[in-house]
């Protein structure tokens, strides 16, 4: 007969293997689908991107599997699959604290999913970057990427559930984690939903105040979402990868996974490490000042937009992508080599789309260069090669 501590040796063994198993997934998959599977396994992802997009993906399709037996067996995803609460729970066995009890704390991990849900009914959901999975994503990409500061910046929400487990045992997996709480609410509402038709007032009662309490913390994510753009001060518009969302709102589907950065076989979106608050960590384009070769948005490449889990950058065809613009080539006339009469037109020769074009001016006598924005999409292939750095790509 299998005794207690053997189940738990049992399950603790299978969680570590799932552990080396996800953790091999993000960093040795093609990184345009190994964060992409990974979020397919969060309810609270795929549920709250669905309804900020008004669509169901196939993220969210491959997610119901995944949502059926969460709402059958409760916090069945935490107890054997989920990375972040081994961490933490071998963390907090390490820690110098014993296990608290959590019974009477108020149920935020609910309340941050509930939250996320109205928010993303206005179409910015609010807390999808507390998710685990998207938590692990970015600590994994941060692995996956070269060592440097920058890159290490977003393995510290990782850092921080370890030194929370260390402190206070069980309290982030308990009450504080999104995924856990949309667990929870799964879970019950099945409950309730199978208690329908039983003739049990009190029980009635009950589900009718927790009804009132979800409604209020999704309307109260909702207001908060139609307030935060008024928050804000609007800022200068940033380059994005192709695809990308509205900004006030890409900026809340992004779940900062870095899986966009590490897909770009041409090395130009990173990181944004600005000033920014709500702009912290999501991707940007940016062009290197060297030119070595095939270091722009190649017209063959859509990687990045095959990798987002969220739908904040939108999944478009190649086409498609090549013809949504993530910016426009500006050239400085007045040091371009052209009209100084100087020979050169490599700006011309490269532009995959026919955008740029030599033209005499008549005001000055000169020659000079001349942009077409209707074909220009600023892929920046004009950028890497000018001789004397004189184009620049800027945002719409």
């Amino acid at each position: 007969m299998v005794t207690a501590a053997g189940k738990a040796l049992a399950r603790y063994a299978l969680r570590c293997t799932a552990l080396v198993g996800l953790s091999a997934l993000l960093l040795a998959a093609p990184a345009r689908w190994g964060a992409w599977a990974l979020s397919a396994l969060s309810p609270h992802l795929a549920v709250v991107s669905s309804v900020a997009l008004r669509s169901v993906g196939l993220m969210a399709a491959c997610s119901v599997p995944m949502i059926v037996l969460t709402a059958w067996r409760r916090r069945w995803f935490c107890r054997y699959l989920c990375p972040v609460g081994l961490i933490a729970e071998t963390c907090g066995r390490a820690g110098l604290l014993r296990k608290l009890e959590y019974a009477k704390l108020p149920p935020v991990g609910q309340w941050l999913a509930l939250a996320s849900l109205g928010g993303a009914i206005v179409g910015w959901p609010l807390f999808l970057w507390l998710d685990p999975l998207s938590i692990f994503s970015g600590a994994a990409g941060a692995l996956g990427g070269p060592l440097t500061v920058a890159g290490a910046v977003p393995a510290v929400g990782l850092a921080g559930v370890v030194a929370l487990s260390f402190v206070a045992p069980g309290l982030w997996c308990a009450r504080l984690c999104p995924l856990g709480g949309t667990q929870e609410l799964l879970a019950g509402l099945k409950q309730r939903i199978a208690r329908a038709g039983r003739p049990e007032g009190g029980s009635r009662q009950t589900g009718a105040r927790l009804a009132r309490r979800s409604v209020l913390c999704a309307g109260a994510g909702a207001a908060c979402a139609l307030a935060i753009p008024r928050l804000f001060r609007a800022s200068p518009p940033k380059l994005r990868p192709p695809g990308a969302a509205e900004e006030m709102r890409f900026k809340a589907l992004c779940v900062r996974c870095g899986n966009c950065r590490r897909a770009c076989p041409s090395g130009i979106i990173h990181r944004d490490l600005g000033g920014e608050a709500s702009s912290f960590l999501t991707p940007v384009v940016r062009f290197p000042p060297e030119r070595p070769g095939q270091r722009y948005c190649l017209e063959t490449c859509h990687n990045c937009i095959q990798s987002c889990p969220t739908g904040a950058l939108e999944r478009l065809t190649l086409e498609q992508k090549n013809r949504r613009p993530i910016g426009l080539a500006v050239v400085d006339v007045s040091e371009c080599l052209v009209t100084a009469d100087k020979t050169c037109a490599i700006c011309v020769d490269v532009c995959p789309r026919e955008a740029i074009s030599l033209a005499f001016c008549e005001e000055t006598y000169t020659n000079t260069v001349r942009i077409d924005p209707s074909r220009c999409n600023g892929c920046g292939a004009c950028v890497v090669v000018c001789p004397v750095d004189v184009v620049t790509i800027t945002a719409l």
